[in-house]
């Protein structure tokens, strides 16, 4: 092994430890009773939270605005891009923006997106998340999937 390749294993040991280590303080935390994400329906990456819902498109938008006004977000400005496509800026009281994108991907299927800043925010994009589905369900937003409209038992 030449010099070269002896300098660049212990800097790629190094960048995989912290890639490891940097991951998982996310996961810890959406761990601590962020259901929505773990949910097979929902995602994050590259900053964003992805959310199919079952659920009709314009109550999808509905719920969207009431979860952002009860947790305090101002709304910015919306639109609807295209139809059955709609798009939402709020912010925080830091100036944070938040941007939610809904699709509709049939009558009854919507899909959501969240980013929470520049590079996204897996917490507050997962309560915000979390406060849509119980605005959907009328359950209560630290359920394990509020998005679940079954009944409980």
């Amino acid at each position: 092994m030449n010099t070269t390749h002896r300098a660049l294993v212990p800097a790629l040991a190094l960048t995989m430890l912290c890639l490891g280590a940097c991951a998982a303080p996310p996961v810890a935390l959406i761990g601590a009773g962020v259901g929505v994400v773990d949910s097979t329906a929902g995602s994050f990456r590259r900053g964003e939270l992805r959310v199919a819902a079952e659920y009709p498109y314009d109550d999808v938008k509905a719920a969207v605005r009431t979860a952002l006004l009860e947790l305090g977000f101002s709304i910015e400005r919306e639109n609807e891009t295209a139809p059955g496509r709609w798009f939402l800026l709020a912010t925080d009281e830091t100036n944070a923006d938040m941007a939610i994108r809904v699709v509709r991907r049939t009558p009854v299927i919507t899909v959501v997106r969240f980013r929470m800043g520049l590079f996204g925010d897996r917490p507050m994009s997962a309560l915000v998340a979390q406060h849509v589905g119980a605005a959907l369900t009328g359950r209560d937003p630290f359920d394990d999937d509020p998005f679940d409209s079954t009944p409980e038992q």
